[in-house]
């Protein structure tokens, strides 16, 4: 079973913790959780999708640099088609 997290980068900004330099993610998050179902749903390998809510979910939060995000608070569960040979 693999867990995988998607933020969608759309700059640069300057980091709060060192005066360094990061990404800048969407504030939208739930943006791209749609755009990886979809992409990974095209490739036919999707054999089971479902959105579940946890009972106490994220719907918004603070980046590392101080930037906000917000959410649903939904995520996102695929299950893919095993292509392995025996």
């Amino acid at each position: 079973m693999w867990c995988v997290a998607a933020t969608h980068d759309i700059g640069f900004e300057r980091d709060q913790r060192n005066n360094g330099f990061t990404h800048k993610i969407d504030p939208a998050i739930d943006g791209e959780r749609e755009y990886v179902n979809g992409t990974l749903s095209g490739t036919g390998l999707v054999v089971q999708r479902d959105h579940v809510t946890p009972a106490d979910p994220l719907t918004t939060a603070k980046t590392a640099t101080g930037g906000e995000f917000h959410s649903d608070g939904r995520i996102l569960v695929l299950v893919l088609r095993n292509t392995t040979s025996n």
